[in-house]
């Protein structure tokens, strides 16, 4: 006696999910499953052998339980697949529209008292931040870049100060993200945030000293940039206290402001974006 069961599942990644039908020829009988794409599912009363799988020149075999669980698998797998897509593309229209928000408050920034007149206060790294947080550094830094190529539309430093801004942002989120990533904890976070405005005023100390400060002394000479910082810090002497009193303490304020608005906001938004 022969019965056809029609079943339907997911064959392969790159295949359709028809099985053409069940043949069982007798109670005792070995069952072949046989799918449109090709995959062969050979089986006894015990359970599933394997299932043969050929794609793209390759055999692949699976092994599952039962053509029943076996079925259900690979409904799992197609559905693993969907949701996957889903949340890649949520990522991408969150993670694009953090970089357009930190283009726009790239441009809104402002002068600290205390400091001198041309370091200015930002908190265009707050959703790069954000990024880090909710999908890892890699997002963070991925803001960063776009943030910087939308400001360098409109630059006046020949896209030397969006190099600088990337450098510094990339220094202050990647520390973050990592260590966030590993301690999802309000205590992962601050120690992220605390290891990151470090990181960040490291690398704007190197970058200030060895880049910023004689690539904008051929715009302004360095004496009068000197000067004007020295208005401001009297401690302020030579580009060596330039960046020892001026570019760390302001990074370590900067960090530390960005720090402390990102656990507030993070806390409220990690819900929505993730």
């Amino acid at each position: 006696m022969e019965y056809h069961i029609p079943e339907i599942f997911g064959a392969g990644w790159n295949s359709p999910p028809a099985v053409k039908d069940l043949q069982v020829r007798s109670p005792r009988a070995e069952r072949l499953i046989r799918c449109d794409s090709g995959a062969d599912c050979e089986a006894d009363r015990q359970g599933v052998r394997e299932v043969r799988m050929e794609e793209d020149g390759e055999i692949r075999i699976f092994a599952p339980d039962a053509c029943a669980s076996g079925a259900f698998l690979f409904r799992e797998a197609k559905f693993f697949m969907e949701a996957t897509t889903v949340n890649s593309t949520r990522r991408m229209v969150w993670t694009a529209l953090l970089s357009a928000v930190a283009a726009v408050l790239m441009y809104i920034d402002m002068a600290v008292p205390l400091f001198p007149r041309f370091l200015k206060l930002d908190l265009s790294d707050l959703p790069a931040l954000v990024a880090a947080f909710a999908w890892g550094p890699a997002a963070g830094v991925f803001t960063e870049l776009i943030k910087n190529l939308i400001h360098s539309l409109t630059t006046s430093t020949a896209g030397v100060g969006e190099l600088a801004n990337f450098l510094m942002g990339s220094a202050l989120v990647v520390p973050a993200g990592l260590i966030y990533r590993r301690n999802r904890t309000r205590k992962g976070a601050l120690a992220g945030l605390a290891a990151g405005t470090l990181s960040m005023t490291v690398t704007a100390a190197l970058a200030n000293y060895f880049f910023l400060l004689p690539f904008y002394s051929n715009f302004l000479p360095l004496e009068k940039i000197i000067a004007m910082s020295s208005a401001a810090i009297p401690a302020v002497r030579d580009m060596g206290t330039l960046v020892l009193y001026a570019v760390v303490p302001f990074n370590l304020l900067k960090g530390t402001v960005v720090s402390l608005a990102t656990v507030q906001l993070y806390k409220r938004i990690s819900t929505l974006i993730r």
